[in-house]
């Protein structure tokens, strides 16, 4: 579709405990869900949504399996995957290292988002638009 606006996605910081924490979380472990901050542009439009990384991992899940099933019908093998989300791991044990794991899995969901929209079947795709709060 010609008339559709190019997507893009960067991230505004995390939230922990109900506060906004930018580019360092700072010492210490969250006292709560951890929450990544995406900006959204849309053509002319911004806006910003928080999410958790299970609702990325959902999301990653839910595109992989619709994307194999369109393309075995298509009689493809259906084996290509969706992207390369950071996995799914423990909190580090230390304090210190807290800070590091947060802005590294922060990255990792950064590549993920630049890779879903760098595919246009991903864009177009209502999981990705409700994902990004684009309905």
């Amino acid at each position: 579709d010609d008339d559709a606006a190019e997507v893009s996605c960067s991230f505004l910081g995390i939230k922990c405990d109900g506060r906004r924490k930018k580019k360092r979380v700072g010492s210490g472990l969250p006292r709560g869900p951890v929450y990544y901050e995406i900006e959204v542009l849309s053509g002319t439009e911004r806006h910003a949504c928080l999410r958790r990384y299970s609702q990325f991992r959902t999301l990653s899940k839910r595109l992989d399996a619709a994307i194999a099933a369109k393309k075995k019908s298509a009689d493809d093998d259906g084996s290509e995957k969706i992207s390369n989300l950071p996995p799914r791991t423990w909190w580090p044990l230390s304090h210190e290292d807290t800070d590091d794991f947060l802005e590294d899995r922060m990255e990792g969901l950064h590549d993920f988002l630049v890779g879903l929209l760098a595919r246009q079947e991903c864009v177009d795709n209502p999981l990705v638009k409700e994902f990004l709060d684009l309905e």
